[in-house]
């Protein structure tokens, strides 16, 4: 039996030893009476322990003020008590032992006859300050005949409420309540004391005989909870660990397959503590293949109770839906595009919206849609998922370019032989591609395709009389590629004048000069 004893002593002086790394204020004797300014709401606090010992002294009563500087809530999460007969812990909101009352908690028979009693051990107790402002006071009395068996007195970790990034909510506190990944952007967490321990049956040190297996690697004090659908085998999570209390530290990470009574894990327990060393981000991939369609959980603890900030970004292998379209999200005016969800699990509802009315084609509630938009456009699908992502909207503006037309005029005339050196312009920039229709009166045009904004031939009218030669020209913008409808140019070639002249009289000696007449060739 005494070696039984021994073993419990033993089993719980690993517990301290796990969290001493982590903890930042002891309240001992120098502390008494002081308030202290938690660093970015971080922060453990335990009872000073007798030297070489896992046990509290006795006959003291000790209180410190703690607070987040500002004015939102402080919570205190108590992840162990043990305290002997008599020993009291209590907690008040405000500063100094005047304050509201907020928690007293009284430590039961703790001798050698009952060693260390598992009830004597409460774990996931919190206790919350409104106005961020709390004050723990520890007193212990000299009645136990045994001062080396008092146990560790208490342990805690401070914290304040989490925030959420990217509009999506931080962490859940508890498996139950598990925030859902619904999209492929970071979430958010943190291991700090404001997150409740739940579920300790599965860490490293339970004892609990009803554990179905202890497959964290550590103890569990201020756990949080993201849960996804798997659409593929191997889904990959980039993990990015900021902010921790203790640097040379990090987190701890498993990946379950649970419904939140039994545990599997499905990926290896990732420890940033085991060895300390600067904590570094990871990625975290299951060591088993998942089953597509099935949800999975992520729990995220501080590795010796370190309070560290963290976001978790699926990678791939996640259902989030995505908008993508069968184009590019830029189109021509006139051209039809559609836009569809991706990663939605089956029984999914969808409602589209557009920011120009009438541009949608067809139905409005299909997990696609067909939009013919004439000018920039930007559409929305409501997405209710039966996993519990619920009512996200997600958005993709349609770019529409506009369709060219040439503004220079259609309409030339020029000498044949002389260079045409037609510049093409249109409304808007565009780049021109132009043939002409061969006539067979003429020689110079081009009959082949030319891409140039200048019709440069040199036209020769081999006939006296005016030649029509037509180009078909298209031109194309120069941003979006987008073509324009062929339109035609239309050059007139006037011939060359030639002269021919005959003498209306004789000339003779007795004449100085003579009449001549004289025609234009092409003209009357």
């Amino acid at each position: 039996m005494k070696l039984f004893y021994l073993y419990l002593l033993i089993f719980f002086s690993m517990l301290n030893v796990e969290k001493i790394n982590a903890q930042n204020y002891i309240l001992t004797d120098v502390t008494n009476g002081t308030t202290t300014l938690l660093s970015n709401c971080k922060g453990s606090v335990a009872a000073e322990l007798i030297t070489n010992s896992s046990s509290y002294p006795e006959g003291k009563d000790k209180w410190q003020t703690f607070t987040n500087g500002g004015t939102e809530p402080l919570r205190l999460s108590i992840y162990r008590r043990h305290m002997d007969a008599g020993d009291q812990l209590r907690i008040y909101s405000g500063a100094g032992i005047g304050g509201t009352l907020l928690a007293s908690y009284t430590g039961a028979a703790n001798t050698s006859t009952t060693a260390i009693p598992s009830n004597n051990i409460t774990n996931g107790t919190f206790v919350t300050s409104s106005t961020g402002v709390l004050t723990i006071r520890f007193t212990t009395d000299i009645g136990n005949p045994n001062p080396t068996n008092y146990g560790i007195g208490f342990q805690a970790i401070f914290g304040c409420k989490p925030v959420g990034i990217n509009g999506n909510p931080p962490a859940g506190d508890n498996c139950e309540t598990a925030t859902r990944i619904c999209d492929a952007v970071p979430y958010s967490g943190n291991t700090g004391g404001w997150y409740t321990p739940d579920h300790e049956e599965i860490d490293y040190y339970s004892t609990d005989p009803y554990s179905s297996n202890n497959t964290f690697c550590g103890a569990i004090d201020n756990n949080s909870w993201l849960v996804f659908t798997a659409n593929t085998p191997t889904p990959t999570f980039k993990v990015d660990v900021s902010d921790c209390a203790d640097t040379t530290r990090g987190i701890q990470m498993i990946l379950f397959s649970t419904n939140c009574s039994t545990f599997t894990s499905v990926s290896a327990c990732k420890d940033q503590g085991s060895t300390p060393t600067s904590f570094t981000s990871f990625n975290l991939v299951p060591n088993k293949p998942l089953t597509p369609g099935s949800d999975y959980y992520l729990m995220v603890d501080g590795a010796y109770g370190n309070y560290c900030s963290y976001t978790v970004t699926p990678l791939n292998g996640v259902a989030t839906p995505t908008i993508s379209n069968t184009s590019t999200t830029a189109i021509c005016a006139g051209i039809t595009s559609t836009l569809s969800i991706t990663g939605t699990v089956p029984l999914s509802t969808y409602s589209w919206v557009a920011s120009s009315p009438g541009s949608i084609i067809g139905s409005v509630t299909n997990s696609f849609v067909v939009v013919s938009p004439t000018t920039t456009s930007t559409y929305s699908i409501m997405v209710n998922q039966p996993n519990g992502c619920s009512k996200n909207t997600y958005t993709r503006t349609v770019v529409v370019h506009p369709i060219p037309t040439i503004t220079s005029t259609n309409t030339i005339s020029i000498c044949s032989g002389i260079p045409l050196n037609y510049n093409l312009i249109s409304n808007v920039p565009s780049t021109f591609s132009w043939v002409a229709t061969d006539n067979l009166n003429t020689t110079g045009e081009s009959t082949v395709s030319v891409s140039s904004s200048v019709i440069n031939n040199t036209i020769i009218n081999n006939t006296t009389v005016a030649e029509l030669v037509t180009y078909s020209v298209i031109p194309t913008t120069t941003i979006g590629n987008c073509l324009g409808v062929p339109e035609t140019i239309t050059v007139t070639v006037n011939p060359i004048p030639t002269t021919t002249a005959s003498a209306m009289d004789t000339l003779t000696c007795l004449t100085t000069t003579v009449a001549l007449n004289s025609t234009l060739g092409g003209l009357s």
